[in-house]
């Protein structure tokens, strides 16, 4: 019995070291992509800063969404790898102080650019609040303590969620209430929903209930998992 659980031990750690450097390989090209569109994009602003011609505004657009995939692309890969660590019960969380305003902004900022069919709006503390940065706003931190890259990741599967099912478009809305002590995320839109039966499942490894499966849209149903 101790030599078969050697046995998958060593196979289990053959595992992950296959994956971490198929991530290592996978990630340095979508790295140098992801720069290199940033630069263009850049350029691009600073050259044509008071063009405002149909032709510039496609070209930002499209760096722009370029940026956005590419940092899905390499979501999806930390994704796979968090969900092997879990399995081998290696999953660590680093703690530290996180705005929740300022994470859920910026990952709004990055939809908005993409999902033109979408009215995406934001709500703090019942006041709707601008998701440009650009746009001036006073709003107050709110503080918690957590792994800023894995409350990243629940915040983007949520809203991202809210977008994919919701392909005709129509209002996401965000919101962040902040009261006694508490903090509430919500994410509201006008999709097809999940069946109140199915509802207790969504956090299982690769489900996807039986109407998301009937969309175009795709998933690997680990995101809630996660």
């Amino acid at each position: 019995l101790k030599a078969e659980e050697a046995t998958l031990r060593d196979m289990l750690n053959q595992k992950e070291e296959f994956l971490l450097l198929a991530a290592h390989e996978l990630k340095n090209p979508l790295t140098a992509i992801l720069g290199q569109a940033q630069v263009l994009r850049l350029r691009l602003n600073r050259t044509f800063h008071h063009d405002a011609s149909q032709q510039t505004h496609e070209l930002v657009r499209g760096l722009e969404s370029i940026e956005h995939q590419t940092r899905r692309i390499t979501q999806m890969i930390n994704t796979l790898m968090e969900v092997n660590r879990i399995e081998l019960d290696r999953l660590e969380l680093d703690f530290q102080e996180v705005d929740l305003f300022q994470l859920v902004q910026r990952i709004l900022q990055d939809y908005l650019r993409v999902t033109p069919k979408h009215e995406m709006s934001f709500f703090v503390n019942g006041q709707q609040v601008p998701i440009l940065s650009d746009e001036k706003v006073t709003v107050a931190p709110i503080l918690v303590q957590g792994d800023e890259n894995r409350l990243d990741q629940i915040i983007d599967n949520l809203i991202g969620n809210a977008i994919k099912y919701s392909p005709d478009g129509g209002p996401v809305i965000t919101s962040l209430q902040q009261t006694d002590g508490e903090i509430e995320l919500a994410v509201e839109d006008s999709g097809i929903g999940v069946p109140v039966e199915e509802q207790a499942r969504l956090t299982e490894r690769f489900y996807r209930a039986a109407n998301a499966q009937s969309t175009t849209s795709k998933g690997l149903g680990i995101g809630l998992y996660l």
